[in-house]
């Protein structure tokens, strides 16, 4: 597995005028502090909001949420479409995921770079980037009286070698997917590319690790996401196991996304108003990619 060691940058990356835009995931990974509901705090929340308001002047952010401890989350393994349930916590902290970050880039170095300038102020964190599958359409409008919850399907590192998924499952994936939708639940979801073509950031006191993929010391690998809005973790239950059966093994951890009143009063009113025009830039930006 190639490594390659880089120092934190403090300039845009420049773009790759020459390649169609991509979308990409980082996905925060989790650490005990996360897991154990610690919550960042005013420095940290600035940091972060205006690490994405350079992302919003460059034109790639797309999204960004931060996922509540695995202890409030939920998860279904599934073994020939047949769901086993199990509440949270998960022990094993670096498999799990604290948030992500979803930008557009015009390729995977451009996207790591983004992520090479993470702030410092979240300290010693490990960021995983992913490039979705495209298109990712958007299915639904976000209801402020519904609660979110974000989705993070894995499955071994062998079964990225797999073949590409039958017309069947596609097809059945497909009326899933219309199904949520149209029950107002499903709000976006995508697949990603292999772990071979993605890469993650190691930060060390401040300096960054390029890992490249495949990442086969992982027990599992991420391989798609969706955002579903309900009323409780137990509405999503039937959806959950339905796509299990199409699917037919791996497992699928639901999480709770925290809202700006999680935050308390560290979440000053200037950082909120910031958020919600990041927001509605990002909103737009999505509605005419």
């Amino acid at each position: 597995m190639p490594v390659r060691r880089v120092d934190r940058v403090g300039e845009s990356p420049p773009p790759s005028q020459t390649l169609p835009t991509m979308r990409f995931m980082i996905f925060r990974k989790a650490d005990a502090q996360t897991e154990a509901g610690l919550l960042p705090s005013t420095d940290l929340l600035t940091a972060m909001t205006a690490y994405n308001e350079s992302l919003s002047r460059a034109g790639v952010l797309l999204a960004g949420e931060g996922l509540k401890p695995s202890a409030e989350g939920v998860r279904y393994h599934y073994t020939g479409g047949e769901a086993t349930v199990t509440d949270g916590p998960f022990a094993e902290t670096k498999e799990l995921v604290a948030g992500f970050t979803t930008i557009q880039a015009r390729s995977l170095d451009e996207a790591v770079a983004w992520a090479r300038r993470w702030p410092a102020e979240d300290g010693d964190v490990t960021l995983e980037v992913r490039q979705v599958h495209e298109p990712v359409p958007s299915f639904g409008t976000p209801d402020p009286a519904r609660r979110q919850f974000i989705a993070i399907w894995s499955a071994p590192p062998q079964a990225e070698t797999q073949t590409e998924p039958s017309a069947e499952m596609q097809q059945a994936m497909g009326q899933l997917m219309a199904d949520t939708a149209a029950a107002g639940v499903l709000l976006e979801a995508g697949g990603l590319l292999p772990s071979a073509v993605g890469a993650r950031v190691v930060f060390e006191d401040g300096t960054p690790t390029v890992v490249d993929g495949p990442f086969s010391e992982s027990k599992e690998v991420i391989g798609g996401y969706a955002v579903y809005q309900a009323d409780s973790l137990e509405a999503l239950r039937p959806w959950s196991e339905r796509f299990g059966r199409v699917v037919g093994d791996g497992t699928s951890e639901i999480r709770p996304v925290y809202g700006a009143e999680d935050f308390g009063e560290a979440f000053t009113p200037e950082l909120q108003a910031q958020e919600d025009r990041l927001r509605a830039e990002a909103a737009a930006r999505t509605q005419t990619d």
